[in-house]
């Protein structure tokens, strides 16, 4: 039995353990009839439920007489679990069943969980005599605690010749301890024992990191020699991807990496420090990396990137290359060196790249505060148009000058995806874009809705229609002033020059409507443009059907202009929206129970 208050299964997952329940009291003529009225839940449902696991005491519940409870220390609650001293067949029946339908599993089912094991020998012995999850493909460890996670104890007890994914992701800030030098020695050297096919291997240690075996109870279960993890990659010759911390650059886990003959995917996230010592550049032998064509670099700093562009082995053949910056602390130097040294330099020993991501001010976003805007110079874009992009990127950036517009519809004629969220334009220079980036499927730029010129003018600013156009991405700030007549023209210019793009606010816009009334509306009314053309026919086939006498005039009828419509539209979706925005901001709990309550 379990605690008040303690860790359960989903209620999902518990089905089965209802019906056996409801059997072991049952006659077997209605136990026959229970049975074929589950067959489809069982046959299909169940075994799908239980592919993919949040939450590893969903599955510990399963042997007989395990336990859980809610305990509390000076860090928070968490779940203690109490296993049967000895696990044999009376005890793992039902944990057998379930067993082979997992191919997925998050050690955590929310980031703020906790797990400890009062008893973790049953399960290691367990572990040891068996593959607890046979089909296991793919092993997740998504917590906050990364000083208390037992990354060693959960890989040794789960993994398995299947699995060929092992996650244990950082958190978006980079302000998360990453696991000691220790831990990673350990999880590298049970995965290349059990796991030596593994295809995707993420985890960020670091040499400074504690090693905490105080607070990592679980691990000390499992000793290990304490071997350098680069000794233990160049086992893992099916590994197409790696992402994991700064020491991945160093010489001895380059060599190892550059002997990887699968590997395409290289992601490198740089600590949250103010002095960050360069590496020194490795001499790859021959043939390194063959198969390299991607390179992420996340929260790089002034003069930490430099030397990688020196190892021709490890850059020439990339195609992709993702860069996110830390905010400059001296803006001057710091953006000088990106822009003048870094950029061209990169261009240059990488000519072969087609995408491009360049994130400026890579932390987290706070409304209240102002975020810092790159002044993209013209050396650096020089440098972006020597290659022949498909897909680029460069957020919180912009150039100054009416110029840069022309130069970005005719630099890269094939480009598919181009984002420059801050770079502002006009809304009548989006038909630049339309007409000379035949490929183009997404668009993302800073869109001055003020500068539409009217009804008089929209008609002769649509010269091409582009139907591949998928979405354009904006802040869209200021959509919700405008009056119902611009706002149809708006819509009306966007339908015929992309009729099938919707309409796609930023990340940053969401998080500024936390804090703004008006950002709300703007939000709103942007998904009222891409649902307009579903409430005119709802509309005209409503009218069409049942006239409506008592309407008042306050929505259009069938046979009024399409601009007539969606203005009419617009005024009511603004205004009802409006209306909710302001109930909400005066009356919060009013609200709240009212929404409780339908």
């Amino acid at each position: 039995m379990n605690s008040p208050g303690a860790y359960s299964m989903d209620k999902f997952f518990c089905i089965p353990e209802l019906v056996r329940i409801t059997c072991s009291f049952g006659e077997p003529e209605d136990n026959a009839h229970l049975a074929l009225t589950c067959r489809t839940l069982f046959a299909y449902a169940i075994p799908a439920a239980w592919t993919s696991v949040s939450g590893v005491y969903q599955l510990l519940l399963l042997l007989n007489n395990s336990t859980s409870s809610i305990r509390e220390d000076s860090k928070g609650e968490f779940c203690e679990l109490k296993l049967p001293e000895i696990l044999n067949e009376a005890h793992t029946t039902r944990f057998n069943f379930y067993a082979p339908f997992v191919t997925s599993l998050d050690i955590f089912k929310y980031q703020d969980d906790r797990i400890s094991i009062l008893n973790p020998q049953p399960l290691i012995q367990f572990a040891n005599v068996r593959e607890l999850l046979p089909n296991l493909k793919c092993l997740e460890l998504t917590t906050d605690w990364k000083r208390r996670f037992n990354c060693v104890f959960w890989t040794n007890i789960f993994a398995c010749r299947s699995l060929l994914e092992v996650n244990i992701p950082s958190s978006s800030d980079c302000e998360r301890e990453f696991i000691s030098d220790a831990a990673a020695s350990g999880l590298t050297s049970t995965l290349q024992r059990r796991s030596s096919h593994i295809q995707k291997l993420t985890f960020f240690s670091h040499r400074n990191s504690p090693v905490d075996e105080e607070e990592n109870l679980l691990d000390r279960n499992f000793n290990h020699d304490r071997t350098p993890m680069h000794t233990f990659l160049p086992q893992f010759t099916s590994l197409t991807t790696i992402n994991g911390s700064i020491g991945l650059l160093e010489s001895p886990a380059l060599l190892a990496l550059g002997s990887l003959p699968e590997l395409k995917h290289l992601a490198v996230l740089y600590p949250m420090e103010d002095d960050i010592p360069e590496p020194d550049p490795t001499v790859l032998p021959p043939g390194s990396f063959p198969k390299l064509d991607t390179l992420t670099l996340t929260n790089v700093v002034e003069h930490t990137a430099d030397f990688i562009w020196t190892m021709p082995a490890l850059v020439t053949r990339l195609q992709s290359l993702t860069i996110n910056f830390q905010p400059p602390y001296d803006q001057e130097d710091e953006t000088g060196w990106i822009l003048q040294s870094l950029i061209p330099l990169m261009c240059t020993h990488s000519p072969h790249i087609k995408e491009m991501v360049l994130e400026f001010n890579y932390t987290i976003f706070d409304a209240k505060e102002e975020r810092y805007i790159c002044n993209f110079s013209e050396t650096a874009f020089d440098a972006l148009a020597k290659l022949k992009l498909t897909h680029l990127e460069v957020l919180h950036a912009r150039m100054v000058g009416e110029a840069l517009t022309d130069r970005l519809v005719n630099t890269w004629p094939q480009i598919e995806v181009l984002r420059w969220t801050h770079q502002l334009v006009k809304v009548p220079q989006l038909s630049q874009f339309t007409k000379r980036l035949p490929k183009l499927k997404r668009l993302a730029l800073s869109i001055d809705l003020n500068s539409f010129p009217g009804k008089s003018n929209a008609n002769a600013l649509v010269d091409i229609t582009h139907p591949e156009l998928r979405a354009i991405e904006s802040d869209f700030h200021g959509l919700g002033s405008l009056d119902g007549i611009s706002a149809a023209e708006l819509f009306v210019y966007l339908r015929k020059l992309v009729p099938h793009a919707k309409l796609e606010p930023l990340e940053a816009a969401y998080l500024e409507s936390d804090l703004s009334l008006e950002r709300k509306l703007d939000l709103a009314c942007a998904m009222s443009i891409n649902l307009m053309e579903m409430y005119i026919d709802i509309i005209r086939t409503h009218q069409a059907k049942e006239p409506d006498p008592a309407s008042g005039g306050c929505l259009p009828t069938a046979d009024e202009s399409t601009s007539t419509q969606a203005a009419a539209i617009w005024n009511a979706v603004r205004n009802y929206t409006r209306d909710i925005i302001l109930a909400k901001r005066d009356k919060p709990e009013q609200t709240a129970s009212e929404q409780t309550s339908h």
